[in-house]
């Protein structure tokens, strides 16, 4: 993702970036140096949350579903974790910084991401969220449908699906929750 946002922003603008897996960090650097978006790229080895410090990273079978919260009903004892930091997104971006699109793809934790990315949306009123929508990490986390779309209705988002293949933006309701194992809205 941050590889893609890099090539749309054509070298104007600047990224930042949050993976909490120090191989996959280490991946993402590389692919940045790789591409030519290092300047334009600030990338932090920490899980985004609402609070700082640290916290177990649950491991996932691949790399893109490790998650802060535990992962196939195993409990801590049984699961494979690794310590890793916890960052809140406005302590990171500058209050100066105009910021257009915050994507969000967190496993469950979304809301504390939203909790601590808030007043730098509070502070740029145009920004897009790009947020994934899936029915297993709310029944993990223990949150309802309606809790969880509350938290971006409190904001005025509106939400619409991103088509994957082509990238469209869809209407989408409540009603549809569940549809698909995920969504990108």
């Amino acid at each position: 993702h941050t590889d893609a946002a890099a090539r749309a922003l054509n070298g104007q603008g600047h990224i930042f970036a949050f993976e909490p897996h120090p191989h996959t960090h280490g991946l993402l650097c590389k692919s940045l140096l790789l591409n030519g978006f290092a300047e334009m790229t600030q990338a932090h080895q920490a899980a985004v949350s609402n609070r700082t410090g640290r916290h177990p990273l649950f491991l996932g079978r691949t790399s893109g579903h490790h998650s802060l919260y535990a992962l196939d009903g195993r409990s801590m004892s049984q699961a494979e974790t690794i310590d890793v930091p916890l960052l809140r997104i406005d302590d990171i971006v500058d209050s100066k910084l105009p910021v257009d699109l915050i994507k969000i793809d967190v496993e469950g934790a979304e809301l504390e991401v939203l909790e601590g990315a808030m007043a730098t949306i509070e502070r740029n009123a145009d920004v897009a969220l790009i947020v994934e929508f899936g029915q297993q990490h709310l029944r993990r986390t223990g949150q309802t449908v309606a809790h969880w779309l509350g938290e971006f209705e409190r904001l005025g988002m509106r939400y619409c699906a991103i088509e994957p293949t082509s990238g469209e933006l869809l209407d989408w309701a409540p009603g549809q929750a569940g549809a698909e194992p995920s969504d990108n809205l």
